[in-house]
């Protein structure tokens, strides 16, 4: 891996709850992640579906490692879209199959997690 922007979704940053060193697989990149993402997240983080353990090992994990983006739009998947295509360099990791599809359209590239341990680029 290249690269050294990469975007996060917010299910990307949920995998350290579920056993994935997501910061270990993309030490030595730069992470961003929108506004969007992280309320997400923290909304997550404060229900109680069964991800909600996942979402609060997740958020507390990215406030100190993730840098946040400011997105005007009101979709967090709309957001990604935009920002990628704004700028060329960033690479979205997210494991969104419908986000997937519509990145691939655009010709962005992605990262996303395989058979629950490997991080691979698409």
């Amino acid at each position: 891996m290249i690269f050294m922007k990469i975007l996060l979704d917010t299910n990307f940053m949920m995998l350290p709850g579920k056993k994935v060193d997501i910061y270990e697989h993309l030490e030595g990149k730069e992470l961003l992640t929108l506004d969007l993402c992280m309320k997400e997240l923290q909304k997550l983080a404060e229900g109680k579906k069964k991800d909600a353990g996942a979402a609060r090992i997740g958020f507390l994990l990215a406030k100190n490692r993730v840098k946040v983006i400011e997105s005007r739009l009101k979709s967090a998947d709309l957001g990604i879209i935009s920002e990628a295509k704004k700028h060329k360099y960033l690479v979205v990791a997210t494991n969104d199959r419908k986000l997937i599809k519509t990145l691939k359209k655009h010709g962005i590239r992605i990262l996303r997690l395989r058979q629950g341990r490997m991080i691979t680029e698409e």
